[in-house]
């Protein structure tokens, strides 16, 4: 375990990490539920593609990742985030090759 923060614990930059990660962690969400109402409105007619399905759980579970940290980080935790974070790229370079060829970013 790299550190574990407790509300009656000592360190001063404690609560604003807690804090920091769980605004991060509503961000993350708010992008996922951002994601899914774009893709619906592109595709209303054909439903949701299973890209953007994923592309949309993937912020979610980054944000959930976000609220674990805001209590405990271990390495297993870091090591997650990279690897959701990476697949976020990954699924994002696939939708925007897919639906949004004018896009220059990835």
């Amino acid at each position: 375990m790299l550190w574990s923060w407790l509300r009656d614990g000592d360190e001063p930059w404690g609560p604003a990490y807690f804090w920091f990660n769980v605004a991060e962690g509503l961000i993350w969400f708010g992008l996922g539920f951002y994601v899914l109402i774009r893709a619906y409105r592109r595709s209303w007619r054909e439903g949701l593609s299973p890209v953007e399905t994923a592309y949309a759980v993937a912020f979610v579970v980054f944000g959930l990742t976000d609220l674990r940290e805001a209590w405990i980080c271990t390495p297993v935790l870091i090591i997650a985030k990279g690897l959701i974070c990476a697949t976020i790229l990954l699924i994002r370079r696939e939708i925007t090759r897919r639906y949004y060829l004018s896009t220059k970013w990835i």
